[in-house]
């Protein structure tokens, strides 16, 4: 898992170079991206991103850092959250693929969250309402969350 974890980070590090220096994520690494999480996981994720105009973070200011981001839900759906820190989400792709069938690293969610944290220094596009919280609060919001998403199944 620790080498899936530095692939991932060696990515996102490229995407923030990159994106930095020519305001765009290239083919080379658009490829790199489809390969390791899957074109169809990219292209919801970039999508989840075009569309999603509002997030709101719950941020720990202990070290290290967690970062729980909501994603405001349509009419007749919930919110889901995930964590930037890990692959985390409540999405049912996690539970089904990341969970269950083992078969994708990351949900759409996850991987959006990851790209937008690597490019939101240069583009402001999301708005997003901030919660500076104890490491405890995230603890019991994330073991609510669990909790909430075992009883949905």
């Amino acid at each position: 898992m620790n080498y899936l974890l530095n692939v991932e980070r060696v990515l996102l590090n490229e995407v923030a170079k990159t994106y930095d220096e020519l305001k765009m994520i290239d083919d080379k690494i658009m490829k790199g991206l489809a390969l390791f999480y899957g074109y169809e996981i990219l292209t919801n994720a970039i999508d989840l991103l075009k569309h999603t105009k509002r997030l709101v973070l719950y941020h720990t200011t202990d070290f290290p850092s967690r970062r729980l981001y909501q994603f405001h839900a349509n009419k007749n759906q919930v919110s889901v959250y995930t964590l930037s820190t890990s692959n985390f989400c409540t999405c049912t792709f996690y539970k089904e693929h990341i969970l269950n069938k083992q078969d994708y690293f990351s949900c759409p969610h996850n991987l959006a969250i990851k790209l937008h944290e690597q490019i939101s220094k240069s583009n402001h596009d999301i708005d997003i309402e901030t919660f500076d919280v104890a490491h405890e609060y995230l603890i019991d919001k994330m073991a609510k969350l669990i909790e909430q998403s075992c009883e949905t199944e």
